[in-house]
């Protein structure tokens, strides 16, 4: 909702805990563990395991990106798997997109007209919608589709034809992700050592933290 919140992020101007909603969020998030909405191995749990549990319905949903929907594919062809975004607090309700991975060919390169030569052959609708038959995803490409539509993706599909998206932050911002100290945050969170505000108030010293780590003027 606010332009310009990421580059206020990245220049220390804004903190995580003041943007609206960003402590109402994960307020919930502690009220459903409290409540027993979570797996009892919900701090032990592997990737594997939740996408097991859900493909074969012994758990209701998994929180995760678009890439958890293929391995639920595999693990289940025949189930009926969708998606949806946690709703915003207020406003409307958007989901983050990350940036296509870019393969690039190198300028000094020796062999660059046979690489450009793979790149092109990489890039047929044919080798394309063969990738996405292996590993489902949303395609970047409006000529490609999936063989087998996947409602979740559908789900997804709806969002992103709609223009109800934002940049995934990870991509937009300048910081360096403190990936390891923000799980650790999580996880206490989610065992009731920190509360949604403490939680807020760990998580902005992270992030600074980082931000001094890598020389990030401002910090």
């Amino acid at each position: 909702a606010d332009p310009t919140l990421v580059g206020n992020l990245d220049t220390n101007k804004a903190t995580w805990s003041t943007i609206p909603g960003f402590t109402e969020e994960y307020a919930a998030l502690a009220d459903w563990v409290k409540a027993g909405y979570v797996n009892k191995d919900v701090l032990t749990a592997k990737y594997e395991a939740g996408t097991a549990a859900v493909a074969s319905g012994k758990a209701g949903a998994i929180f995760n990106g678009t890439w958890s929907i293929g391995d639920l594919v595999k693990a289940n062809p025949n189930g009926n798997f969708g998606f949806f975004p946690l709703p915003a607090v207020s406003g409307k309700t958007v989901i983050a997109l990350y940036d296509p991975s870019l393969l690039k060919v190198a300028k000094a390169s020796k062999v660059a007209d046979a690489a450009k030569d793979f790149l092109n052959f990489l890039a047929e609708p044919e080798q394309l919608t063969a990738s996405l038959d292996s590993q489902p995803g949303v395609p970047v490409y409006t000529d490609v589709k999936l063989s087998k539509p996947v409602a979740a993706f559908d789900d997804v599909t709806k969002f992103v034809t709609a223009g109800d998206v934002v940049r995934g932050f990870d991509n937009a911002s300048a910081l360096p992700s403190p990936g390891d100290d923000f799980i650790a945050a999580y996880q206490k969170l989610i065992g009731g050592k920190l509360d949604a505000a403490g939680f807020a108030a760990e998580n902005d010293k992270i992030w600074v933290s980082s931000a001094q780590k890598g020389n990030i003027p401002g910090f």
